[in-house]
């Protein structure tokens, strides 16, 4: 009751944050055997506050809920927790967020654990071949649930997985058939949530190795694995998958086409696909068909590189421009006529300017205060600087961009401090890079560079608070990530040339 006492008062005091009953509810669990009440005290506790900060608009908290739920069911089951008890919660978690995949995946797991058919038991009629049809078919008819691949996929898995296990035991009339047609329909579902699909294609593995391994239908997983790189022709999962089930099935020759077709294909990690193929020669090749692999591959390596530079080259130029933009500042331009008014730009676009009153409003310097503003504060510091009078009551003035004047940046020194990184592979993610770059210090952000469809370019940003970590994180320039080298230099293009002078660069 002491350590309660402390926790309660601990938790007050942190103004009984989401993170604060994260961090009591791991206090309570490392115990081997923990106490249930408490725990479970903690858990509806928790849930509840991040239920209502959901519906608040706060930010994280849906994660935290989500994050809640699953500890709660965790804790029920691996401490054998009543079935009942077990239902009742699992039902009011998929209430709570019901597009969240795994729960209901969990909910599904749970009926198969608990049916007596499945457990051995005789019986004509389990219950859970009439509850987890309904179950999973409730699921996928939510809409938040069936346009997110992450919460699809867990979902369908649970299904199959089910009807794989009855399968196997003989507790279905026609074994496999059922499978097929739900990762069929699963896999659709997916494609249709995104275009992309599934980038680890879990669902299209399941289907693949349910054909080849268990049920005997290896033409079903050819023509699904070629559909499959027909719709995600850069996916070097899904050619490296293919040629791995001509491998497999002893298609060796089929492979090796496949392979040399593939070898200079646009894929996202083509490193991987041209291991794969060195590997299946050294294993299954002759001396001939292994240097005409190796010959193929080098070509192939050259033309990526080539491709990667001139991609690079292009990005750092369109950052650059993007930098000399945001250098532009602003400038009065009055006497217009009425608000409303519209003006054209250099290159004859048209574009809409603000109207500002002149007796309210003042030009704005670098540091975005006002003239008026500053000038009042340097006259009470008794800086000797004129005053700006006041502008007739009626005049109009706008702000239009400046190209010529360079904008005064609160943080002057940024450039200094950002690096720009060239040859990122598309599979890495933001989370990786700052691994890699903390090791020199001290991050104040990564922007990672995206196109219009929210997928990564190929590049990135990183800005550092001090600018020596900056300079030390240039070491970082061709080192390998995820298959890929990567080319660090600093953003700020004046500054790289002044740092190649003292061996910086």
């Amino acid at each position: 009751m002491h350590c309660q006492l402390i926790r309660e008062i601990g938790q007050a005091q942190a103004g009984f944050s989401l993170d604060a009953y994260a961090y009591y509810i791991s206090l309570e669990r490392r115990p081997k055997k923990p106490d249930m009440f408490v725990l479970t005290a903690l858990y509806e506790r928790a849930i509840t506050e991040a239920d209502k900060r959901r519906w608040g608009g706060e930010e994280n908290a849906e994660s935290a809920l989500r994050t809640f739920w699953d500890g709660y069911l965790d804790l029920l089951r691996t401490n054998e927790v009543d079935d009942s008890a077990q239902l009742q919660t699992l039902t009011r978690a998929t209430r709570s967020v019901p597009g969240y995949g795994d729960v209901w995946a969990q909910y599904i797991r749970f009926l198969e654990r608990t049916s007596p058919v499945d457990q051995g038991e005789d019986a004509d009629v389990s219950e859970s071949e009439e509850l987890i049809p309904a179950v999973y078919d409730s699921a996928i008819a939510i809409s938040v649930l069936n346009q997110n691949v992450e919460e699809l996929v867990p979902v369908v898995l649970a299904r199959a997985g089910w009807e794989r296990r009855r399968a196997e035991k003989g507790k279905t009339e026609e074994p496999y058939t059922v499978i097929v047609q739900i990762l069929m329909d699963g896999i659709e579902k997916v494609r249709k949530a995104s275009p992309l699909g599934d980038p680890r294609l879990r669902l299209e593995k399941f289907f693949s190795a349910l054909c080849t391994e268990v049920a005997n239908m290896i033409e079903y997983a050819l023509i699904m694995w070629e559909d499959t790189t027909k719709r995600f022709k850069a996916s070097y999962l899904a050619w490296t998958a293919y040629t791995d089930l001509f491998i497999k099935q002893g298609m060796y020759d089929d492979a090796r086409k496949l392979f040399r077709d593939v070898a200079n294909k646009n894929l996202d990690w083509p490193e991987a696909l041209w291991e794969a193929w060195i590997s299946f020669e050294h294993v299954h090749g002759s001396l001939e068909q292994l240097e005409d692999c190796l010959d193929r591959v080098e070509r192939a390596r050259k033309h990526v590189n080539m491709k990667r530079a001139k991609d690079a080259e292009k990005a750092a130029y369109q950052a650059a421009q993007m930098a000399a933009e945001q250098q532009a500042t602003n400038v009065p331009v009055t006497d217009l006529p009425v608000p409303g008014s519209r003006t054209t730009g250099q290159a004859g676009s048209t574009m809409d300017i603000d109207m500002v009153d002149a007796d309210t409003a003042g030009v704005r310097d670098g540091d975005g205060k006002t003239k008026r503003k500053a000038d009042d504060e340097a006259h009470a510091d008794g800086n000797k600087r004129a005053r700006v009078e006041p502008k007739p009551v009626g005049l109009k003035r706008v702000y239009i961009s400046n190209p010529e004047r360079k904008k005064e940046r609160t943080d002057s020194d940024a450039n200094d401090r950002e690096l720009y990184v060239a040859g990122v592979s598309k599979l890495v993610t933001k989370d990786e890079l700052e691994t890699l770059f903390e090791t020199y210090g001290k991050i104040k952000e990564v922007r990672m560079g995206l196109d219009d469809k929210g997928q990564p370019k190929g590049f990135a940003f990183v800005e550092f608070e001090q600018e020596k970590d900056a300079l030390a994180a240039l070491a970082a320039n061709n080192y390998e990530l995820k298959k890929r080298r990567i080319a660090v230099t600093l953003a700020d293009t004046n500054r790289k040339s002044k740092t190649r002078s003292v061996g910086c660069y």
